[in-house]
């Protein structure tokens, strides 16, 4: 990864600092998501399901780095749970203040 851009935006003292806030990141980023996943589990199934997301990002998690695929993983999740948030709060809302709806 290429530090000039955020060189420039942010300064030397932001990115060393950086550093100091958040010591994992590195070890994320140099790492492919396979090899993480073999620290963290054992049992292959629990892996392969972990992986299944990755179609997304378009590579194998012994290609991919760690940080690439957790990045493609959480943001999944978290689109998932905000448009069922969405739909569950206007369902709510026609309910409250419109006929029933389905």
């Amino acid at each position: 990864m290429d530090p000039r851009p955020q060189l420039k935006a942010f300064g030397v003292r932001k990115l060393v600092n950086y550093l100091r806030e958040h010591p994992h990141f590195y070890d994320w980023m140099n790492k492919t998501f396979r090899q993480k996943l073999d620290e963290f589990f054992m049992d292959e199934d629990l892996k392969l399901l972990l992986c299944a997301l990755l179609g997304y990002v378009g590579a194998r998690a012994e290609r991919v780095s760690a940080a690439s695929a957790l990045t493609a993983c959480v943001s999944y999740y978290i689109q998932e749970k905000l448009i069922n948030l969405i739909c569950t709060l206007y369902l709510s809302f026609l309910r409250k203040h419109y006929a029933p709806v389905v």
